[in-house]
């Protein structure tokens, strides 16, 4: 499992059509569960990397286990609200955070992404950008 996760980290690829989620973010928190993503939803669920790139605005974002939370991007301390930010015109490649089983394999993910901007309004572009060795030979 390491030696795949270390393929797919070293990997990157660019975003493919039909396997990207464009977000409309605004200054109101929302989620959204990726897992149910036409585009996206089994990738991310199989453990794919994926970028998340902040268009036109800072986004402030979080992964959670559900959708009934808030995001708040003047949080401090290590509350519920706290979150991450991507900075205008950058992007992260990441995976969601997962439960591990007592056996040390990935378990369900996180599929919930919250997100908004301090102001205004943007666009988070999720993209996969890995692919398991099988799939890149296909």
């Amino acid at each position: 499992m390491a030696q795949e996760l270390e393929h797919e980290a070293l990997d990157v690829r660019g975003p493919k059509l039909a396997k990207s989620h464009v977000l409309a973010v605004t200054s109101s928190s929302a989620s959204t569960d990726m897992s149910a993503s036409a585009a996206i939803g089994t990738d991310l669920s199989a453990g794919r990397m994926l970028r998340l790139h902040a268009d036109g605005g800072d986004v402030y974002y979080a992964w959670s286990t559900d959708g009934t939370g808030t995001i708040d991007d003047t949080a401090t301390g290590a509350g519920a609200t706290v979150c991450g930010v991507i900075p205008a015109g950058q992007f992260r490649d990441e995976r969601p955070p997962f439960d591990v089983t007592a056996t040390i394999t990935i378990g369900r993910i996180w599929p919930f992404l919250y997100y908004k901007t301090a102001s205004g309004t943007a666009k988070l572009r999720v993209t996969i950008t890995s692919m398991n060795r099988t799939q890149q030979y296909r």
